[in-house]
């Protein structure tokens, strides 16, 4: 016997202060409807489920940035390329409108995923134009640059521009942030931190080891340790856990120093493609292999099976849709990985 829940009415829950919509905001959301292939403006900004509106929820269940000091953690989830990083740019555009004085994003584990993260920061939020902020990246021995920065903030906080740090989540550059940080007069500085890909690293690892061998309950991996460090160099600051894949984070002990106190949803576009789109039955995209192309012990492929090809083809030609950049890194991975697992070239 199977049992349905109706879920009859949709309840939020309340926001601790309501974030207001600027001219950075503005300016964010005006550039961002002229991409091409982009949202529209309407699309951005209208309804409930529109990327401005949730973004105000969610930067409104962070700290007020009039209150003294204090900490808050939360959860944002959305799904696979379903528009985080478009989230997340509106909720530090909104910050920049609100008073923050400070924005630090932990970009990634990877060098590269950093630099693309960087690419896209200093494009959408307009950072190369200097008028809302100053960027750092992986900061090291600066602290009496930023401390100028901070006190400029502190006299015109509207007016002036903010400081936007991106860093690797490794633990030598989380270290070094650290310890610039430590050397900076942040009391009532709100600081807001973006956490990308917060399943990755961010988490205690030991945390099993932990509880299976009763071990220090102090006991904390690297990583987790150093991004707990970064934030008690914090004395008012917002912690936000983005996201596709929460398991790890809603699992975690209650006690734990990363547990999130509230969860928000980033709701995909109504063109957005994912994986219900594709494992629902008799789906119109997928396309089945035939079984004269599987490999196995009693058929050995000797060569690319057609179907793979035109995949590959398929491929190819929405990269070259999507842009010439994703394009040329799919030839290149095409290049370098031609010797496929049948031993033929093609």
């Amino acid at each position: 016997m199977t049992t349905s829940i109706k879920i009859i009415n949709k309840i939020l829950p309340p926001l601790r202060w309501e974030p207001k919509r600027g001219d950075v905001t503005e300016e964010f959301l005006q550039s961002k409807s002229k991409d091409q292939n982009g949202p529209s403006y309407s699309d951005l900004t209208d309804g409930e489920s529109s990327i401005l509106q949730e973004a105000q929820r969610i930067l409104g269940r962070c700290l007020p940035p009039e209150e003294v000091s204090g900490r808050e953690t939360g959860l944002v989830v959305g799904y696979v390329q379903s528009g985080k990083t478009l989230s997340f740019e509106t909720v530090i555009s909104l910050a920049r409108d609100n008073c923050y004085g400070m924005v630090i994003v932990f970009a990634g584990t990877k060098t590269n995923l950093r630099e693309q993260s960087e690419e896209r920061l200093i494009k959408d939020l307009g950072i190369d134009e200097g008028e809302n902020w100053y960027h750092f990246s992986n900061p090291k021995g600066v602290a009496s640059q930023i401390k100028d920065r901070i006190d400029s903030w502190k006299k015109r906080p509207i007016k002036k521009r903010a400081v936007l740090i991106t860093v690797l989540k490794q633990s030598v550059h989380l270290e070094n942030l650290s310890s610039v940080l430590e050397n900076l007069p942040l009391e009532q500085v709100p600081v807001l931190i973006i956490d990308d890909e917060s399943d990755q690293a961010s988490l205690n690892t030991l945390a099993a080891k932990i509880r299976a061998a009763k071990e220090d309950e102090t006991s904390k991996s690297t990583i987790y340790d150093r991004i707990c460090n970064v934030r008690d160099r914090l004395p008012h600051h917002s912690y936000l856990q983005y996201t596709a894949t929460p398991q790890a984070n809603l699992l975690i002990a209650q006690t734990d120093l990363l547990n999130p106190n509230f969860a928000e949803l980033v709701t995909p576009g109504p063109a957005y493609t994912g994986g219900k789109d594709f494992f629902k039955k008799k789906s119109s995209l997928v396309i089945d292999i035939p079984s004269s192309e599987v490999p196995n012990k009693d058929h050995i492929v000797i060569a690319p099976p057609k179907s793979l090809l035109k995949a590959l083809r398929y491929f190819l030609l929405v990269a070259a849709c999507s842009g010439q950049q994703k394009l040329a890194t799919a030839l290149e991975f095409f290049q370098n990985n031609r010797s496929d697992s049948f031993g033929v070239k093609p």
